[in-house]
């Protein structure tokens, strides 16, 4: 999927106004380096070529095409019922957050309280979690995206929460741990 995307981007470098500058050129080229570097790591080390089959052992695709006739076709998939019921106690605690006007000073701030309920509730990210501790325990990693949506709130914007297929994230290679990544590329298939 990244050759394509790469592709394509390659393809609109040199789209309605000409050539790319010199400096552009670079910082494409530089990106185009760093995607590959991150994808090469997460393949070698995250073994991420093998996360296709997890995810046909947890939809129950894992048996062989062909069956004898005289079994019939029915797979009680016991791995995904217990994921499930794992992820969906990790996530049945409410959360309670309380947030103060002044660190100093422990006085709640009521009212962003109930904004940050409110954005919760209509984000349903509850759901959001349950999504990402699924792909957390098929592959071992999962990641929530919080990006501004200037489509949301009738045209007003708002955040959006949504749990992210950790196949399409390109973490910084050389990164020790999530606090001190350099960048994160996100891949996202787009209509032309």
């Amino acid at each position: 999927m990244a050759d394509v995307v790469l592709a394509l981007d390659r393809a609109a470098e040199a789209g309605p106004r000409g050539p790319a500058h010199p400096e552009e050129q670079a910082l494409w080229d530089w990106l185009d380096n760093v995607a590959i570097e991150s994808e090469r790591v997460r393949r070698e080390d995250a073994r991420f070529d093998e996360f296709g089959a997890w995810l046909d052992i947890y939809y129950g695709k894992h048996w062989p095409g062909q069956m004898p006739s005289f079994r019939p076709p029915i797979v009680a998939n016991e791995l995904r019922q217990l994921v499930l019921s794992e992820a969906s106690d990790l996530t049945d605690t409410q959360l309670r957050v309380y947030i103060t006007k002044d660190a100093r000073a422990a006085q709640r701030d009521d009212e962003v309280e109930r904004a940050f309920r409110a954005v919760w509730a209509a984000n349903q990210v509850d759901q959001e979690l349950l999504i990402a501790c699924v792909w957390t325990l098929i592959g071992g990693t999962s990641f929530l995206s919080v990006p501004w949506d200037p489509e949301l709130g009738g045209g007003r914007g708002d955040v959006r929460v949504e749990a992210v297929d950790p196949r399409t994230v390109l973490p910084d290679a050389d990164a020790l741990d999530d606090q001190r990544w350099a960048y994160v590329i996100r891949e996202q298939v787009l209509d032309l």
